[in-house]
């Protein structure tokens, strides 16, 4: 008797799925190697709390784009995993979905702030692939 295709989880149970066998089911993770990339202007703020970290908040609109598109893909506190570039630099981070703004956002080591001279209010052009 065939067995049957592998079968994914519902979308809040992530990106794993189970490959129907005699016995135990066994997992697998699932992998995109589709990357989609967004351009936007933003500009660097301080969070005020401890620790004072520092963000650029992407535009409303497009967080909204993305989280109506990838929402099944976030892990823990609405994070996505993240490639982000400012001028020369280019880092592997997250961006984090914050309830209070509506808006996702990507934060800034202290290393990619000083090498690209980013300074609090002023633009700067930021590429994101998730």
């Amino acid at each position: 008797m065939p067995q049957s295709l592998p079968r994914a989880r519902g979308a809040t149970q992530g990106n794993i799925a189970y490959m129907k066998t005699v016995g135990k089911p066994k997992e697998m993770r699932l992998t995109s190697s589709i990357k989609l990339k967004y351009n936007f202007r933003g500009k660097p703020w301080q969070y005020s709390g401890i620790g004072g970290w520092h963000f650029i908040s992407l535009p409303n609109k497009l967080s909204k784009e993305i989280r109506t598109s990838l929402k099944s893909e976030e892990e823990g506190w609405g994070r996505l995993k993240a490639t982000a570039k400012i001028g020369n630099s280019e880092w592997e981070t997250a961006i984090w979905f914050d309830t209070k703004l509506n808006t996702y956002l990507l934060p800034l080591k202290a290393e990619i702030r000083k090498k690209e001279s980013l300074k609090i209010d002023k633009l700067v052009d930021v590429t994101i692939e998730i």
